[in-house]
């Protein structure tokens, strides 16, 4: 529970630096807006669709499948910090 608290909090410590690190600042609260709608209309289903994984297999399945899918978006965003970062990177990477 430790490693998990202590993740999470590396995760959002860096969820508005990330993001203004590529949007120039005249669309940050547009983007922010956007980040986080999308968050909320991804993550609120979430609770239910465990409990149909849970009615249908277990509980423990339906956090082996959400931990498959952390590690999925993980590795998109290293991939996209790898790929993209750079070239997208508006305001220090360019000094």
């Amino acid at each position: 529970m430790f490693l998990l608290g202590l993740g999470g909090g590396f995760f959002d410590c860096n969820l508005y630096a990330g993001l203004f690190d590529v949007v120039a600042p005249r669309f940050r609260s547009a983007a922010m807006g956007m980040y986080l709608c999308g968050a909320f209309f991804l993550g609120c289903p979430a609770t239910w669709v465990l409990g149909k994984v849970g009615e249908h297999y277990s509980l423990q399945a339906g956090m082996a499948i959400f931990g498959g899918t952390y590690a999925l978006g993980a590795t998109a965003i290293f991939l996209a910090r790898m790929l993209f970062f750079k070239k997208d990177c508006v305001d220090f990477c360019r000094k």
